[in-house]
């Protein structure tokens, strides 16, 4: 399903595999990391003052625009390949437990 979207309706829309069996589709320009870049520009926040997390593929487009970018123990090694840390499963605290790393 998610090949043939991306060949159908690429071209009009963002196509994201947020886990295996499920699929996340925007407006073409749209993401999670662009509703991050123009939340950090309206508050005035600079990259290394926020970090992002996540374990699917709708998230490493936050990872590409801030320094602190986790990814979940849970996510996809393709996922990690994104982000520059890796925290411990939804599950598991990993956004605490990422925060601490930072000496949140």
């Amino acid at each position: 399903m998610y090949a043939f979207l991306i060949r159908k309706y690429g071209d009009r829309f963002e196509i994201f595999r947020t886990c295996p069996r499920q699929l996340e589709i925007l407006p073409k320009g749209y993401s999670k990391g662009h509703t991050l870049k123009r939340l950090m520009d309206m508050k005035g926040w600079n990259r290394d003052e926020v970090a992002a997390f996540g374990d699917g593929e709708n998230d490493v487009s936050m990872f590409e625009e801030v320094d602190a970018s986790f990814a979940m123990g849970n996510a996809r090694d393709f996922i990690k390949e994104y982000a520059k840390y890796e925290t411990a499963s939804n599950a598991d605290n990993g956004i605490v437990k990422g925060l601490e790393r930072l000496g949140c």
